[in-house]
């Protein structure tokens, strides 16, 4: 969706298509996921000089692969880093994880030199939740401007279990995801604009998107 130089992008779930990406290496098409989805996206919107700002609409994101955020977050912002803390011993835990930021099949020094001539912003609603919730979290902590209303919350990794008789169930599990620092986010994130009007979204962003 496109209004002047601003141009909305829906993402209602994280996912990654391996068996895609390992055929799209070995030399086929980039798979129609979420990532390769973002990324095409990107790439054309920035090729255009008339598109300045980029806004990632989460409103019915209900979480999905946390590699898929990972990605998405270092083509944003080239940092791709996420913590946690352990519920039931209290330790805190960092991930770190390398994204081919150009898609050439290799990590190396150009990755980090890839960059968008574009602004980002977030609109999230009461029903992000999970990776959506973590994403507004921590695109707030680079400076992204998020409107809309707060996210939904959920911060915990999930588990699978398989019961005696075979069944098998999804919980929570003692992994908590935070930000900096320790910054619980499980009921939310806060936006800087609350509203559910597109026009004064729209116009909002224009004078507050951040580069």
């Amino acid at each position: 969706i496109r209004q002047g130089n601003v141009c909305l992008m829906r993402l209602d779930q994280f996912s990654v298509d391996c068996e895609g990406w390992k055929a799209y290496y070995a030399g086929g098409h980039m798979p129609n996921d979420t990532v390769g989805k973002v990324y095409s996206t990107l790439m054309a919107f920035n090729e255009d000089s008339t598109i300045q700002t980029v806004i990632l609409d989460l409103t019915c994101n209900q979480g999905g692969d946390e590699c898929a955020l990972q990605a998405i977050l270092s083509l944003m912002t080239g940092d791709c880093s996420l913590e946690g803390i352990d519920t039931l011993t209290g330790e805190t835990f960092r991930e770190m994880i390398a994204v081919d930021r150009n898609m050439d099949g290799v990590i190396n020094e150009k990755d980090p030199a890839v960059s968008w001539n574009l602004h980002f912003g977030l609109i999230t609603s009461n029903q992000s939740f999970s990776c959506a919730n973590l994403l507004a979290a921590l695109c707030r902590t680079q400076g992204i401007p998020i409107c809309g209303q707060q996210s939904g919350g959920g911060s915990c990794n999930l588990q699978y279990l398989a019961l005696a008789d075979g069944l098998c169930i999804q919980m929570s599990s003692r992994h908590k995801m935070t930000v900096d620092n320790g910054v619980d986010i499980d009921g939310g994130v806060q936006v800087d604009l609350a509203s559910t009007d597109a026009t004064e979204i729209l116009s909002w962003f224009h004078q507050h998107s951040t580069p």
